[in-house]
């Protein structure tokens, strides 16, 4: 029973129709000293699902000599949150792979001590309100023997993202290039000056890693371009201390 002179409350409980973003009114009726009467009350909340693992990832196989890159397919989670982000993180991977949490992309050149070693790698899955799910996917790395060695060169110039990334005081560089030519790679400031000259020769076909080592330079962002004949790549790498 309320009582008209004092403050009182009720507490009413609810399942939201839809998940995500619940907005809905509460109509309150009363009857008090002879008098009824109704007041609509705004209710907003948030009804939160747990993300789900809609379709496993398969075996993945990495061959020692070719860069390997992985992305993990849209339809591997599902969330029913409308309007919810998820964030992706990786655990286990082995020092040479390294893993981009805005393209979920897995990327690196093997290394020859994970030859034959099932490598399992572990993914997480969180959503905005920190409901998580998890999976994870076994890689296997092997010699690229019986292959033709056609199949092993790059088919364009690529350069990828640098690994880790922040980095203090040291991260590498890889690129990719598909013919023999004169091949530059350069770091430079937001303002556009050149502030290390990493590699300026002549390199075969095919996948190298380059190692930048930031000491001496303030933190920030810096621009890396890479130039293997007419193509030129950039990509910004980000220096933390």
């Amino acid at each position: 029973m309320l009582d008209l002179l004092s403050s009182d409350s009720i507490r009413v409980t609810f399942r939201a129709a839809a998940r995500g973003k619940t907005f809905d009114t509460l109509r309150v009726i009363y009857h008090a000293a002879g008098t009824t009467g109704c007041i609509k009350v705004p209710v907003t909340g948030i009804s939160n699902s747990t993300p789900v693992l809609h379709s496993a990832i398969p075996s993945q196989t990495a061959f020692m000599g070719r860069m390997f890159t992985f992305h993990i397919p849209d339809s591997t989670f599902v969330d029913g949150d409308a309007g919810d982000t998820l964030t992706y993180q990786a655990a286990g991977m082995p020092s040479w792979l390294s893993f981009n949490p805005l393209t979920l992309t897995f990327q690196g050149m093997p290394a020859s001590n994970t030859v034959g070693i099932p490598l399992p790698i572990g993914i997480v899955v969180r959503d905005m309100l920190q409901a998580s799910t998890s999976t994870s996917f076994v890689l296997m790395t092997q010699e690229a023997t019986g292959v033709d060695e056609d199949q092993l060169l790059p088919e364009k110039v690529e350069l990828f993202q640098n690994y880790p990334n922040p980095f203090n005081p040291t991260t590498i560089i890889r690129y990719q290039v598909p013919v023999t030519g004169d091949v530059q790679l350069v770091v430079y400031d937001i303002l556009g000056r050149a502030v290390a000259d990493l590699l300026n020769e002549r390199k075969s076909a095919g996948s190298y890693a380059v190692t930048f080592d930031g000491r001496g330079l303030a933190s920030g962002v810096y621009i890396y371009r890479l130039r293997a004949g007419d193509v030129v790549r950039t990509r910004t790498l980000l220096l933390l201390r």
